[in-house]
């Protein structure tokens, strides 16, 4: 399935978490049009509108308490006055239009009562960035093995044509019977079924995944350059 986007579809990918905040998310948000986050109990995420003007970084800095960080899209070089940068990487952005889509039997819906257990996952898998509330995001879904929570994949960003995958994580004795493909699929077929195209993030120095969406059918859009932040004493 070829994929074109317009431009206005590349302007949103290039920062999913702005558009997010501007629409779906606008609940979540501090902030405005310039300079957002996500309240930190939903997210770690933030955003600015120039993201090569230090001055958006000032207004960013209103909405973060000193000592506390946010994660944003940089472009690279740029002074970020307020903050000292704890962490730089880069992420494959990568569009999955011709990813198969297929129900999972043993995925079940996640809740608020399952937080304590999804960060617990989190925290000893690494996913990514997480926060107690981030279910409210979307639909996340898990697999239960004993009652115990093994695997999980949820919805983060919105940007109006699409939806992003993430907290894909499996607890390592039970990776590679196909937890995580199964779990994705399932929200590829929740998303296509709403008229989402589905894309997601994965880490520059993670390439067992980015293998693992490749042969899935996902294909590398652009490389977004992260930062960590945190917020400088006044």
């Amino acid at each position: 399935m070829a994929l074109e986007l317009t431009e206005a579809n590349v302007q949103a990918l290039a920062d999913p978490a702005l558009i997010s905040l501007r629409g779906t998310h606008r609940r979540f948000r501090l902030g405005n049009d310039d300079a957002c986050r996500f309240q930190p109990e939903i997210a770690p995420f933030a955003a600015v509108r120039e993201r090569s003007d230090p001055s958006s970084y000032l207004a960013l800095a209103e909405l973060v308490l000193p000592g506390d960080s946010v994660a944003v899209v940089v472009d690279p070089g740029t002074e970020t006055p307020g903050f000292v940068a704890t962490f730089i990487g880069s992420a494959h952005q990568m569009l999955g239009p011709a990813v198969e889509g297929r129900l999972c039997d043993e995925a079940i819906v996640l809740s608020f009562d399952d937080a304590p257990e999804m960060f617990a996952l989190v925290a000893a898998t690494e996913p990514g960035p997480f926060a107690p509330r981030a279910v409210e995001l979307g639909t996340y879904l898990g697999i239960r093995r004993d009652g115990e929570l093994i695997a999980m994949a949820g919805q983060r960003f919105a940007v109006g044509f699409g939806r992003e995958i993430s907290a894909v994580c499996t607890l390592p004795k039970f990776r590679g019977q196909g937890l995580a493909e199964a779990l994705i699929r399932h929200l590829v077929s929740l998303q296509r079924e709403a008229g989402e195209i589905s894309f997601l993030h994965v880490a520059a120095t993670n390439p067992g995944a980015h293998a693992l969406y490749e042969r899935m059918g996902f294909v590398d859009r652009a490389e977004l350059h992260l930062a960590q932040l945190e917020r400088l004493p006044d």
